[in-house]
C-alpha cells in the first residue's frame, strides 16, 4: 500500500492533517495517526479523506462520515466553590476566553445541575438571546430557583 496522506475538509475547504504517514509497519494498509489539534477550525460538515501519496487524486482510500468541529472555549469563571444564591444579580459572573479562536461570534450559556454530567439541558439556558462572544464575560441576574436543587457546574 504505501504511504497516505490525511486532509480534513473544514466544511469550506481540505485542510492537511499530515503529507505522508506509514499504514503499518509492513505497508500492508494497517495503520493509525494521533489527529492533532485542529488549531482554529469550525464546521458543521468536515470530513477526513484518506489518500494514496503515490497516487493522490485516483487513489481515494477513505472518505468518512462527516462529524463537527467546535473551536475550545474555557470557562474561567464562576468557580465551584462560588455560591450564586437565588434571586442574586452577578455582575459579570461568567467569564470565559476564546484561546485565540475567531470562529465564535456568539455564544449560549447552559448551566448544569449534576456536577456537569447532566448533558446542559435547553430549558437550563441563562441567557435569552445568543452573548457577543468577544465581551469575554456575562452577568447572570434574577437567578431564578432551579427545579432540583443540587450542585451547579
Amino acid at each position: 500500500m504505501g504511504n497516505v496522506k490525511i486532509d480534513y475538509f473544514d466544511g469550506t475547504s481540505l485542510q492537511p492533517v499530515i503529507a505522508s504517514t506509514a499504514t503499518g509497519a509492513d505497508g500492508s494498509g494497517a495503520g493509525s495517526y494521533p489527529w492533532p489539534s485542529v488549531g482554529d477550525a469550525k464546521g458543521a460538515n468536515c470530513y477526513l479523506k484518506v489518500t494514496a501519496v503515490n497516487n493522490p487524486t485516483t487513489d481515494v482510500l477513505i472518505d468518512s462520515g462527516n462529524f463537527t468541529i467546535y473551536p475550545k472555549l474555557t470557562v474561567s469563571e464562576p468557580l465551584t466553590t462560588t455560591t450564586i444564591d437565588v434571586g442574586s444579580n452577578n455582575a459579570n459572573l461568567i467569564k470565559w476566553s476564546l484561546n485565540g479562536s475567531n470562529k465564535v461570534q456568539q455564544v449560549n450559556i447552559y448551566y448544569d445541575l449534576d456536577g456537569g454530567s447532566g448533558g446542559y439541558p435547553v430549558l437550563q439556558k441563562i441567557n435569552a438571546t445568543p452573548v457577543d462572544a468577544t465581551l469575554l464575560q456575562y452577568s447572570w441576574d434574577a437567578v431564578q430557583q432551579a427545579q432540583y436543587p443540587t450542585q451547579c457546574a
